[in-house]
């Protein structure tokens, strides 16, 4: 198990300075082998100086150093969870044979095209590391869905769940059968019946084809005569041809998602209907929409005091470093109501009606599953902080974090902290910081819009001292200068100097 070492100064102790002073003795004689006194001293003297600068010189140089490195020798305080992605070798061997005898079947050139991408992508997820086939949550999510098919075995389909990295709460469904679950929906999910209900609804999605019918749609409409002759005219048209097709692109955009929504609607209904038939909460159904309603917000929701945060030890945070360009101070807007076209799970208020018409509480029994999975929703958010260091979304780690932390008091997450900080300052420091994180926006969450700010605003030298600040409390709050970091693979950290 790896673990990371904090070295801030390197203090060298008596038997050291005593072991300089033998070397000095050592390298006089041997240089004056003629044995005469007055150029013994001489030398001796001068090694002296040269030996004690070299040691003082160090000394000041290392106190401006961060220093991390590995150990192995205490256990971890999380152990990242390992993917063997060749496990899915077997399920594409499988999906290709299926993919053989349904070709035939399909009648659009479009549907048999997008299978052809979708098992090319598949076969990235084998040496992807956006995917996760751990001996965890993997096997758990896929054994939900043969208990759902068990339960309804009138649909003799092929499927399979693969869990996806990805912060966005979201699950969808491939063509084929492939079931993929994020691990930004699975950080909100409570309990076994949930996941279920989710899965449930995926599975419905592949009972009803909607992938291909959501591309017949697709074809029908831009092969529709209004459609062609919309087109033509702005073909036709010399003046403001790019806003005139940039406002086509918006009304069908407009139409799909319309299309879009009944189909959820349709996965709605079969999957509350395939959940009755297994023995988990069909409340679920509803408790998952109603949790896909708020998920666009903080999972943790606290407002972070920047302020405070980054003021320690002798180090005061500069509190118009929280100024946007206007000087003002940022507003909590979207946290308090976001737009509805901006949700990954709009109209959940509508399905949730649409669900109570069907339910009936008098056929609810107690489900014997009512398995907690809140400590999978731990491990996910774990998983999604190294995700973001290796996808060098540094800002994004940071935020997740200090949320994180307000919850789970482990050491682990200031040290991806101090992590983040440090590679921001090399970032800025190499010309490269954009590269790395977006530009502030009233579209993001309050405690994202405002850490973007603040790098925006701050400035090279004063980068380097929050850093240098932080990690010195770090150090502090540990109380050793060791921090475990289990199985982790750690991103390189550098030398900030």
């Amino acid at each position: 198990m790896n673990k990371l070492k904090f070295i801030f100064t390197l203090s060298i102790d008596q038997s050291t300075k005593i072991m300089i002073v033998l070397i000095q003795l050592v390298y006089s004689l041997v240089y004056n082998s003629t044995g005469k006194l007055i150029r013994f001293c001489r030398n001796y003297i001068l090694s002296s100086i040269f030996f004690f600068s070299l040691f003082f010189g160090f000394q000041l140089f290392a106190k401006s150093k961060i220093v991390f490195q590995a150990d192995t020798s205490k256990k971890c305080h999380y152990q990242s969870l390992l993917s063997k992605p060749n496990v899915f070798t077997g399920v594409l061997d499988s999906l290709k044979k299926i993919d053989k005898l349904n070709r035939k079947n399909r009648s659009l050139k479009e549907v048999k095209l997008a299978y052809e991408s979708i098992l090319e992508q598949q076969k990235g997820f084998i040496n992807s590391r956006m995917f996760l086939f751990d001996t965890l949550i993997y096997p758990f999510a896929n054994s939900i869905l043969e208990n759902i098919k068990a339960a309804n075995s009138k649909y003799d389909l092929f499927n399979h769940v693969v869990i996806s990295r990805s912060r966005i709460p979201n699950a969808y469904c491939y063509g084929n059968g492939v079931i993929v679950i994020n691990l930004g929906i699975l950080s909100f999910l409570k309990n076994e019946d949930q996941l279920a209900a989710l899965i449930g609804h995926e599975y419905a999605h592949h009972v009803m084809q909607h992938m291909e019918k959501g591309i017949e749609y697709k074809k029908a409409h831009y092969q529709d005569k209004e459609t062609k002759k919309k087109l033509r005219k702005i073909n036709r048209t010399e003046i403001a041809q790019n806003a005139n097709y940039e406002q086509f692109e918006l009304e069908n955009a407009m139409v799909y998602r319309a299309q879009n929504r009944a189909l959820e609607r349709q996965a709605d209904s079969l999957g509350f209907e395939l959940l009755k038939k297994t023995d988990y909460s069909k409340k679920a159904a509803l408790d998952l929409l109603r949790l896909l309603d708020s998920c666009d917000l903080e999972k943790y929701n606290y407002k972070l005091d920047y302020s405070q945060i980054f003021s320690n030890g002798e180090y005061e945070f500069n509190s118009k470093l929280l100024l946007d360009k206007a000087g003002m101070e940022l507003e909590e807007k979207q946290d308090q109501s976001i737009i509805d076209a901006l949700k990954t799970h709009p109209d959940c208020k509508e399905r949730i009606e649409n669900i109570n018409n069907l339910f009936n509480s008098n056929e609810e029994k107690p489900s014997p599953s009512e398995r907690d999975i809140s400590s999978i929703g731990k491990i996910s958010d774990y998983e999604m902080l190294f995700s973001d260091i290796e996808n060098k979304r540094f800002a994004l780690c940071i935020k997740n974090a200090l949320l994180f932390q307000k919850e789970e008091k482990d050491k682990i997450l200031e040290v991806l902290i101090a992590n983040c900080l440090a590679e921001l300052y090399f970032a800025q420091k190499n010309h490269l910081l954009w590269n790395y994180i977006p530009h502030p926006s009233d579209d993001y969450i309050y405690n994202y819009h405002q850490l973007l700010v603040i790098i925006e605003n701050i400035r090279l030298s004063e980068l380097k001292k929050l850093t240098l600040a932080y990690i010195e409390k770090v150090n502090s709050d540990i109380g050793q200068n060791t921090m475990d970091c289990g199985g982790v693979d750690t991103p390189e950290i550098r030398t900030v100097n």
